[in-house]
């Protein structure tokens, strides 16, 4: 009902279009890994830079176009007692479901967890030497509870149509200008080009 909504978020949708592929999983792992490496890094500075989620969003299509190219065109089946299943390293063009899979996984990992600070304070402040194990058991369980909390405020908070979070519609506009088929017949250049000189530039 909201115009923001229907101008930002496509109501289409292709059921065929592969989304936990085995791509989707090597590049929003590696980029989740290398963006929250670098935030909990530059997380003990001032004025500290943020790696933010948007970013891995712009990051991530190139880098899945890439590996569309690239990656060899093959089926693979895993062993039975594995399951049997069939997968590919290359199931067909990057699409935008994948890309949406690694930006979720970039939102959802790529902040340093708060205890982290806790945890710094704790040692360098007061001198309390509280061991590697319960530091990262505190960081599993403060990051946990807010998943559980969030898991239980969904209902509230995400599946009303009232709760439109702008930010959100920023990220599935840029992810529908992405995905939007190539300019066809045009005598410019295409939205993808133009994107890959401008982020190169």
């Amino acid at each position: 009902p909201y115009p923001e909504v229907r101008a930002s978020v496509s109501n289409m949708d292709d059921p065929e279009m592969p989304a936990m592929t085995v791509r989707m999983w090597a590049i929003g792992l590696v980029l989740c890994m290398i963006g929250s490496a670098l935030n909990v890094f530059f997380n003990f500075r001032s004025p500290a830079p943020t790696v933010v989620p948007l970013l891995m969003l712009v990051i991530a299509h190139p880098v899945g176009k890439f590996a569309a190219m690239t990656l060899p065109i093959r089926t693979y089946r895993l062993p039975r007692w594995l399951g049997g299943h069939e997968l590919s390293l290359n199931p067909g063009p990057w699409n935008i479901k994948e890309h949406v899979l690694v930006f979720i996984m970039a939102n959802v990992s790529i902040g340093p967890p708060y205890a982290l600070n806790a945890v710094v304070v704790s040692e360098q402040y007061y001198g309390l030497k509280l061991g590697f194990w319960f530091n990262i058991v505190l960081v599993l369980a403060t990051q946990l509870t807010g998943f559980g909390l969030a898991g239980l405020c969904r209902r509230f908070l995400v599946w009303p149509a009232s709760m439109v979070w702008p930010q959100n519609l920023i990220a599935c506009t840029v992810l529908n200008t992405l995905h939007a088929e190539e300019d066809e017949g045009s005598d410019g250049i295409s939205r993808y080009r133009y994107f890959l000189y401008v982020g190169t530039g």
